[in-house]
């Protein structure tokens, strides 16, 4: 027997009622669970009433939209979430039911921008935020940015010598601040704004809790921050950058930010039986199937500019150029020649030689100043055996070493490369309102055509030793620029995390699961059970990772046969809690532990 609730009120089906119930693991895709057409008859005085009469062309009403709908069968229920009428007749309604990530994306639709949200304001005075502050203390930070405009925020009053030592640094007050939001208070305020709570969130035990993204517009409003996107584009490249997927709870309004590398982790084990002799094996190219982060080729789709080309060299460039190799502990007297590129033994990263001439500030004269710096810091990651690849739009922000501040700093209008020679003096009052006023308007006007470019940087409460606060992309490149700039005479403290696509790779890309997603098998199945599509299983003694189920539901309840789509996985026992236990000579697995102390192969794996 099939049921169907629509705002608490049980529909009445027609004999020949059937329709699709389709499940897919987010793991996957982002589409949830949703159904295929559900047509209702307007024939009777339950249907009129919960619709509305709706058949009516007199009808002035507006026909009540994002209802609760629960579809059931046979005990089951096979989804609850959101009520689409799609269209009806003067005879009948027909109706969809999207839930999980289905019932998110029809919410947000494709163009639900974040700037049109409510995301809630910062509440603090700005800046009274300390320098050592970071997430989840604080919600933003402060460290010094300069824009495309070349104009700094975030400036901070150089301390005075006392003893022999320089005060701290404190930052100064006004229309200059900018709050750099962190991307997990970013992501929890989204969800809510969205309706859902965030129950657990991985990125908050990884680097990523220190990750910011750059803002330069004069605003306290988190959802001013990112002009331009949308929550769908959003969210994609936070989970391509990440390795993350969002897992959306309709019952509950809850979503879960869930490493990829951990999603099986624990994961049950339960055997498809009654499979028939029937399957389909499709054999998908790269060109078939989405880029993804731990089978594609991955690079940062970089603007156009010179520092872009540093950090990410141009194809070739390498296989080219004549490298020698070093020891970093001789960086300052190993790189001698401008016209080599020098790579580190150890590190495997790449340096070369510059000199910069630069007006002397009060003094007509010029000097040369000539430094080491580090090449394709940020270049593409390049995988055997893939015609795919994957761009990540959310990239790590431009450094640049500033003088009025004594470090590197996010630099996004850097056009020199690396240094910045301007004084703190040059940066008036008068200028203040002139540049701060103009690159306001250049904002607003760009996040009418487009999403501005995202830049990200980290800070995890490390700062100068004169209390500056540190951003950085790069903990390891940020720990030498003592070595790289002898100017600098304060000591960084402690920086953890890197925006390298290496870096990435090795911690949060590669490591999880090896499965075969080349070949998607599709079988049919008499299984009586009801199965997760994020669970392990075991088809004809191999264990797959399931895509997707389709069921069809008719007014008696869910018909016999059902398919599934499955991926191969290789996947150890330890890593599915999997116990063996030997009990008359056999083997038991796959089961559930009894009373008895024994496994059982009989036990159905039902999920209830």
């Amino acid at each position: 027997m099939t049921q169907l609730i629509i705002d608490g009120h049980e529909a009445v089906l027609p004999q020949n009622f059937s329709t699709t119930v389709k499940r897919e693991n987010s793991f996957f895709t982002k589409n949830g669970e949703y159904t295929y057409d559900c047509t209702l008859k307007l024939d009777n005085p339950v249907n009129c009433e919960l619709y509305g009469f709706l058949q009516r062309l007199n009808k002035t009403e507006q026909i009540e939209t994002r209802r609760t709908a629960t579809l059931i069968a046979d005990g089951h229920v096979y989804t609850r979430g959101t009520e689409i009428v799609t269209r009806w007749t003067e005879e009948s309604v027909t109706i969809q039911i999207v839930s999980g990530e289905s019932e998110l994306n029809y919410f947000i639709g494709q163009d639900q921008k974040i700037e049109e949200l409510d995301l809630g304001e910062i509440e603090t005075i700005v800046s009274t935020i300390s320098p050592t502050d970071s997430f989840p203390d604080v919600e933003f930070c402060l460290p010094t940015i300069r824009s495309q405009s070349g104009y700094v925020y975030n400036r901070y009053v150089r301390g005075h010598i006392m003893g022999g030592h320089r005060t701290g640094n404190t930052i100064i007050p006004g229309s200059d601040l900018r709050p750099q939001p962190y991307l997990c208070a970013l992501l929890r305020r989204l969800m809510e704004a969205l309706g859902y709570t965030v129950t657990e969130n991985h990125l908050e035990n990884t680097q990523f809790k220190n990750l910011f993204l750059v803002n330069t517009i004069f605003t306290t409003e988190y959802a001013k921050m990112l002009p331009g996107w949308t929550v769908k584009d959003f969210l994609t490249e936070v989970e391509r950058l990440t390795g993350v997927v969002f897992v959306t709870d309709n019952l509950n309004k809850t979503c879960a930010i869930l490493l990829k590398t951990q999603f099986y982790t624990n994961a049950r084990q339960f055997t498809i039986r009654n499979v028939t002799d029937e399957y389909e094996t499709e054999a998908q190219d790269d060109d078939s199937r989405e880029a993804e982060f731990t089978t594609s080729d991955v690079s940062y789709d970089m603007p156009d500019s010179y520092w872009s080309k540093i950090v990410q060299l141009p194809e070739g460039y390498l296989e080219a150029a004549d490298i020698e190799e070093f020891d970093f502990v001789d960086i300052v007297s190993a790189i001698s020649d401008p016209k080599k590129v020098y790579k580190d033994r150890t590190t495997g990263r790449y340096y070369i030689k510059v000199s910069r001439e630069y007006e002397v500030q009060h003094q007509d004269a010029t000097a040369t100043d000539t430094f080491c710096i580090e090449l394709n810091q940020y270049g593409n990651l390049d995988r055997v055996n893939t015609d795919s690849t994957l761009e990540l739009k959310i990239v790590p922000a431009p450094m640049a070493w500033l003088g009025m501040v004594g470090c590197e700093v996010v630099d996004i209008g850097t056009s020199d490369g690396y240094k910045s020679y301007g004084e703190e003096s040059e940066q008036s009052e008068e200028t203040t309102e002139s540049e701060g006023a103009e690159g306001d308007i250049r904002s607003f006007e760009k996040k009418e055509t487009a999403a501005i470019d995202l830049y990200c940087a980290f800070h995890n409460g490390s700062v100068l030793g004169n209390n500056t606060p540190v951003a950085y992309t790069d903990a390891y490149h940020a720990l030498t620029q003592a070595l790289l700039y002898p100017m600098i005479v304060d000591t960084i403290l402690g920086p953890e995390g890197s925006l390298r696509l290496k870096d990435l790779d090795d911690g949060y890309y590669q490591g999880g699961y090896e499965i075969d997603t080349r070949h998607a098998l599709t079988i049919e199945t008499y299984d009586p059970n009801v199965i997760d599509p994020r669970q392990v299983y075991v088809i004809r003694n191999k264990r797959y990772v399931c895509k997707e189920v389709e069921e069809v539901i008719t007014a008696e309840g869910r018909q016999n046969k059902w398919k599934g789509t499955f991926f191969h996985i290789h996947v150890s026992d330890e890593s599915l809690e999997n116990r063996w236990v030997l009990t008359h000579g056999v083997w038991d697995d796959h089961a559930v532990w009894l009373d008895d102390g024994r496994w059982n192969d009989d036990y159905d794996g039902a999920i209830v």
